[in-house]
């Protein structure tokens, strides 16, 4: 190899040994119990939402609106009057965010305030 390639293959090396040692490893998302979302408050991209202990929910964009939660079968599920259905998400975390997983596959994410 000619010393100019040599120089830039360590360079690109020693770069990326520095960023492994500088930034942050981004831990993989895992399954979180429904339960612990008791008590949390979770700010999206354009709302925010307080789960109780009580089982309630309370989702706020722009106004109020009051709901239920609850864990079914190891799913995070909601329902919303006046509508009677439970509607039912996977749910995972990485660090502060929490992921609610549709059956379609759409994704919301929520950051722990």
């Amino acid at each position: 190899m000619p010393p100019n390639q040599r120089y830039i293959a360590g360079a690109i090396t020693a770069a990326a040994l520095v960023l492994a040692t500088v930034l942050p490893a981004r831990a993989d998302w895992e399954a979180m119990p429904v339960q612990n979302l008791a008590g949390l408050k979770l700010v999206y991209e354009n709302a925010w939402q307080d789960f109780r202990d009580t089982g309630r929910t309370l989702y706020h964009a722009g106004e109020d609106s009051w709901g239920y939660w609850r864990e079914e079968g190891g799913q995070y599920c909601s329902q919303w009057p006046p509508r009677n259905e439970w509607t039912c998400y996977g749910l995972e975390r990485r660090g502060d965010e929490i992921r609610f997983i549709a059956k379609g596959g759409h994704v919301t994410v929520g950051r722990i305030e």
